[in-house]
């Protein structure tokens, strides 16, 4: 069966948010404070955090403008750099 692009991407969107939040379905926050945590002593993955923040407010704010074409290709480029980043 031919797959099409647009259907991969979206596939791999879906696949990648199902992996992280089962991967996270079981963490416990209650004892982890933001005063606590030291910067300089996370890990490179771990300091991505801001990064992250960034794209949240982008996707966001292109939901609320119904422009989903850039929540599309920003989601997927974060997912390819990703992807790179973990294999490297």
């Amino acid at each position: 069966m031919k797959s099409f692009p647009l259907v991969d991407a979206y596939r791999k969107i879906r696949n990648t948010c199902r992996f992280l939040l089962g991967n996270i379905s079981d963490l416990d926050t209650s004892g982890i404070k933001v005063g606590d945590i030291n910067k300089e002593e996370l890990a490179e993955i771990d300091s991505l955090r801001s990064a992250v923040a960034g794209l949240v407010k982008k996707v966001s704010n292109s939901y609320e403008t119904f422009a989903f074409y850039e929540v599309y290709h920003t989601v997927l480029s974060v997912l390819h750099y990703g992807h790179e980043f973990l294999l490297s």
